[in-house]
């Protein structure tokens, strides 16, 4: 009969081989599962050491209770950050000796994670936008079985910034186009728009011909014309801290890419450090330096991943220059990939506070999102300034977090459990329950 283990530790450990990787091994995460392809994330380690060496201790993980005689598996999971590279899954049974020594091998698609898009198999496929040190706002494609190709642009709803492909003929606001292009053209920009001019808009790129009813179509042998929905948001900032998330679907996506140059010396940005266990969380900071657009222009590099939530602390203007009036609204500007989400995306949520965002640019409940809340939950919305605080009662206090429990079946401040388009929030596990994965509920165009 299989028998809990109860040790204080219980340790994985082995080798990498980098078995011809492009980059080292070194920076790469190993993660156990409790099964595999479904289970839990049961640990996820530090990024290991130059030496191709890793050791995991799994109770770091308070809520796992390992059971020996039990198969679990152990892989690196893929870091678009670095290549297309990771090690796929081992099984190993947990012993009553306290460790298992599993030895892993990188290769070019092993190892899960790392994905959060399905087959971009259009016949317009790669579809990117970027947003340019010079303001313009950029799209690039490639063709796979279509020639020539026409843009359809569409402007969102300044009250939500929210893309919806089934209002107003496949627009939250009105549709322009077709924007026409020479024959073989693969990349165009924007005339309209510019980076931080507070407007929204989402692009699809489709075969020259396709009308804009059946621009999220197929062609006659099923084939879709693009798997791709691209967007562009603007979110207003103001002096102090603002919540955020990337409302778009990428895997991680590093700090020069987020921003660029948008932000100032001496503004800040503030990510959660989930810690290793009950009473270890707390913020990392990093600050911006010197005016630029890479890494070494912050004091600390961070890769947000899928559905990370994070702070911007905006300097205010007599701070940065004695005298200096306020700044009043910052826009910031965010582009990426709107659609086309892998199946069955999780985000391992822990006991405590994790500080999430919805990677999809439309609105949602937590509930409607995917989450599956349990008596004392509770959601954190943050207020940034008196003008987004709802008219009470009750009354709320800018530079503040308001909380909605959930009692019963019900949230008792509905207005907080609404995840909108680059809104980040604190959802918080009591450290008495258990914690579990959060199955998004994602649009599928």
């Amino acid at each position: 009969m299989a028998q809990p283990i109860f040790d204080a530790m219980y340790f994985v450990r082995g080798e990498v081989s980098r078995n011809g990787a492009p980059n080292p091994v070194d920076g790469r995460t190993v993660v156990v599962y409790s099964s595999y392809p479904t289970g839990a994330r049961i640990r996820v380690g530090p990024p290991f050491s130059a030496s191709g060496y890793y050791e995991l201790n799994i109770f770091d993980n308070e809520d796992f209770r390992p059971v020996s005689g039990t198969t679990y598996y152990v892989a690196i999971e893929q870091d678009p950050t670095l290549d297309t590279w990771g090690a796929d899954p081992v099984p190993f049974t947990l012993t009553t000796e306290g460790w298992n020594r599993v030895n892993l091998t990188l290769t070019d698609g092993g190892g899960p994670g790392g994905v959060t898009e399905g087959p971009d198999d259009g016949l317009i496929n790669g579809s990117t936008i970027s947003r340019l040190d010079s303001g313009a706002i950029r799209l690039d494609w490639s063709y796979n079985g279509a020639i020539n190709a026409v843009i359809w642009r569409m402007e969102a709803d300044p009250a939500t910034d929210e893309f919806s492909n089934n209002t107003d003929l496949y627009g939250s606001g009105p549709v322009a186009g077709p924007f026409t292009l020479a024959a073989g053209e693969t990349t165009w920009t924007d005339p309209d728009t510019h980076t931080g001019d507070g407007r929204t808009f989402y692009y699809r790129i489709v075969p020259d011909g396709v009308a804009r009813a059946d621009i999220f179509g197929t062609d006659g042998g099923g084939m879709a014309y693009n798997r791709r929905t691209l967007g562009k948001t603007d979110l207003s900032l103001v002096e102090g801290y603002n919540l955020l998330c990337y409302p778009f679907n990428s895997a991680t996506i590093d700090i020069p890419t987020l921003i660029g140059n948008q932000l100032l010396i001496g503004d800040q940005i503030h990510w959660w450090n989930l810690g290793a266990g009950i009473g270890t969380q707390g913020y990392m900071l990093t600050t911006r330096l010197t005016a630029g657009t890479t890494s070494d222009h912050w004091s600390a590099p961070h890769n947000f991943q899928f559905g990370e939530g994070f702070f911007i602390y905006i300097v205010p203007g007599p701070d940065l220059v004695p005298a200096l009036p306020s700044r009043g609204s910052v826009q910031l500007t965010f582009v990426g990939l709107v659609d086309n989400f892998a199946t069955g995306l999780q985000i391992p949520l822990v006991r405590e506070y994790n500080l999430i965002g919805y990677p999809c640019p439309v609105v949602r409940t937590v509930n409607a999102a995917g989450f599956v809340p349990r008596e004392q939950d509770q959601v954190h919305i943050w207020y940034p300034d008196a003008s987004r605080i709802p008219p009470p009662p009750p009354a709320r206090s800018a530079q503040a977090f308001w909380i909605s429990t959930l009692v019963g079946s019900d949230w008792n401040y509905p207005d907080a459990v609404n995840l909108t388009v680059g809104e980040g929030k604190f959802y918080y596990i009591p450290t008495d329950s258990a914690s579990y994965d959060w199955t998004l509920t994602l649009p599928r165009y």
